[in-house]
């Protein structure tokens, strides 16, 4: 995996400008410390090309407190997947949560939730929700101690150390070295150099876009009889 010292010496090599080294790499000066700049940019671009980049995909928990009905999501969360929550109840009993829209629950389940007259309205939950303050809610709200299980992308932190490794993958990382040289382009007032670099970058994101994301989904019929068939179709011609 190339980490920041890597990176920012690519770059570097290809500008024909001296490089770094480990020792000097926190005492960079003039151009060396713009290209560091801009490999962190660049890794941010690549990040905010997409949303659901699956090398940003992480697992989250929440520990749940009786009485509780709303938790912050973990640090540095940017998207939750929906389709991917379940609670487990000492450790052995499984539940499917399904996501509900703010506003079902605002309408349907925050009267009885917060309903301060009784406790009764407290339950095993059966449905999550995402609040408008980057929280996750539960209804019913719990009765007691669940772990709750999800699936969410994260965003970033800027490289650092010289030996700081972004999440990318390494075969995309050229895409890091394109985007960084355009900048140093731009920076030099390069314009016709710059477009080329900016294309090439933009060539390698939608590889990436085609590698990892465009996937079609099939479904495929389990149903077992006499002379039945496979039936699998992709999704767009249901």
């Amino acid at each position: 995996m190339a980490n920041y010292l890597t990176l920012s010496n690519r770059v570097l090599n290809a500008l024909n400008e001296v490089e770094l080294t480990s020792a000097n790499f926190a005492n960079s000066k003039g151009i060396q410390t713009s290209v560091k700049e801009f490999i962190n940019r660049s890794v941010n671009d690549i990040y905010t090309a997409e949303l659901e980049w699956p090398f940003l995909h992480t697992d989250g928990t929440i520990t749940t407190v009786a009485g509780t009905g709303e938790y912050a999501l973990e640090t540095g969360f940017k998207s939750v997947d929906v389709d991917t929550a379940y609670l487990i109840e000492a450790d052995t009993d499984i539940k499917v949560i399904p996501y509900i829209p703010y506003v079902q629950f605002t309408n349907q389940f925050r009267e009885r939730d917060l309903d301060p007259t009784t406790t009764d309205n407290r339950a095993k939950p059966d449905y999550f929700y995402l609040t408008q303050d980057d929280k996750i809610g539960l209804t019913p709200i719990p009765d007691k101690v669940y772990t709750f299980f999800y699936e969410y992308w994260a965003t970033h932190t800027d490289l650092s150390a010289a030996t700081d490794s972004p999440a990318l993958p390494e075969r995309y990382q050229d895409a890091v070295v394109s985007r960084s040289e355009y900048y140093v382009h731009q920076l030099r007032a390069d314009l016709q150099a710059a477009t080329l670099k900016n294309s090439e970058y933009e060539s390698k994101i939608s590889r990436m876009r085609v590698d990892l994301i465009n996937k079609p989904d099939y479904m495929r019929s389990t149903a077992i009889g006499s002379g039945s068939r496979s039936n699998t179709r992709h999704p767009k011609y249901f």
